[in-house]
């Protein structure tokens, strides 16, 4: 029996040989001189012919695809898998947190993991070490403030435990880390001379934004409603007759929150009735309804709704442009704590009007007693004697 091999190696050869001749062209078809057809323009193309069509590539081992293996899972966390892997845990607690703390919370995942990656770490939640961890920290360490570490440790702990990579947890059993502590930070309030000049800066700005400007810089520090709380009050829990305020959409109110009712003490309560009028007056120019149920109306694309969180942001700055005090809307608040404080409230009776589960949050965050009240009340009760005077005799014995 002949070598097979040979013939095909001849065949090759008188191919190659054969597909030397130039073939002509009639506009139509390509053909030989001797009048062979190799056929029209599309089949004579370029391609290769002959040897170079029946050349293949030198087969190497049989690779076996993926899924034939045992055990094998694709990468359903994409080529970064850490941004994958925090979209897949962020999701699975959407529905336990707010619309603003969601956003919040991907946004402080995402600069936590982008930080430990481009510090190092392999992009992978799961590969993730006690070197790279020991990394962040110590980046973290004098960037950030020890409030802002604690709650960045305690995202980092989530996603980790999440994954069960417990590299962080035997850090700190084996003590070669410390937890960050936040100490007790100095509480910023406003003087009455600063809450006035606040006021006074918007009259400055015309317009529906100055009318709104000058409104909530008085109801603020006389009602200790949160920036968010104000924005978003709604009209029909005002009640005028009994000068107080029933907050629509407190903290948390979807969780744990609870609805409170709020004094509106008579500095506010001018200011009030005259922002009252001009927002009826407001409302009528624009043709929209004067009985909409939002105290401080927004005109939008959408029609009429709250203040966007943005526009209320740039509203203060616009305040914050025309006067020479430093502020921010959250000050107010803390401002009203003290104020209450400083004028002998209780702490019980301003953590209950504040909307605080325990004095401990209004004591920490918001509001303290002074050291020259504090000196003064001790010197007053000590001044009392506990145990009436006596008069004692004393007896010598010659």
């Amino acid at each position: 029996m002949k070598n097979p091999g040979s013939r095909r190696k001849a065949n090759i050869l008188y191919t190659r040989h054969t597909n030397t001749r130039s073939p002509s062209y009639d506009g139509k078809r390509y053909s030989y001189a001797d009048g062979q057809d190799i056929g029209s323009e599309s089949a004579h193309s370029g391609q290769p012919t002959g040897h170079q069509a029946r050349k293949r590539k030198r087969p190497g081992p049989k690779r076996k695809h993926p899924r034939d293996k045992e055990n094998w899972m694709p990468n359903r966390h994409g080529r970064i898998p850490y941004k994958g892997q925090l979209d897949e845990y962020l999701k699975k607690t959407d529905r336990y947190y707010e619309p603003l703390t969601r956003k919040e919370r991907n946004r402080k995942f995402n600069l936590i993991g982008k930080t430990i990656v481009e510090l190092g770490a392999l992009p992978n939640i799961y590969k993730w070490t006690k070197d790279d961890i020991h990394r962040w920290i110590t980046h973290i360490d004098d960037r950030i403030q020890n409030s802002t570490q604690v709650k960045y440790w305690r995202y980092l702990e989530e996603v980790l435990d999440y994954y069960r990579n417990d590299c962080l947890k035997e850090m700190l059993r084996d003590r070669e880390i410390r937890r960050p502590r936040v100490p007790p930070k100095e509480v910023r309030s406003l003087t009455e001379e600063d809450v006035i000049a606040v006021n006074e800066a918007t009259n400055g700005i015309g317009g529906w934004d100055g009318t709104v400007a000058k409104f909530v810089t008085i109801m603020y520090p006389y009602t200790g409603l949160r920036p968010s709380e104000l924005r978003t009050q709604k009209l029909s829990e005002v009640y005028i007759q009994q000068w107080t305020l029933r907050v629509s959409n407190p903290k948390g109110s979807k969780q744990y929150g609870r609805k409170r009712t709020v004094p509106i003490p008579a500095p506010t309560r001018g200011p009030l009735q005259e922002f009252l009028q001009a927002r009826e007056t407001y409302l009528q120019d624009l043709g929209e309804e004067v009985n909409v149920d939002i105290l401080i109306p927004y005109r939008s694309r959408q029609g009429i709704t709250f203040w966007p969180e943005t526009r209320w942001r740039a509203l203060k700055g616009m305040i914050s442009r025309r006067t020479h005090v430093e502020f921010t809307w959250k000050d107010f608040r803390s401002t009203y704590c003290q104020w209450l404080i400083d004028r002998g409230a209780t702490l019980q009776s301003v953590s209950k009007i504040m909307g605080h589960s325990t004095t401990r949050t209004t004591e920490l965050h918001y509001g303290r007693i002074k050291d020259s009240r504090a000196i003064e009340e001790i010197n007053r009760v000590l001044s009392e004697p506990v145990i009436p005077r006596q008069e004692l005799t004393y007896e010598f014995s010659g």
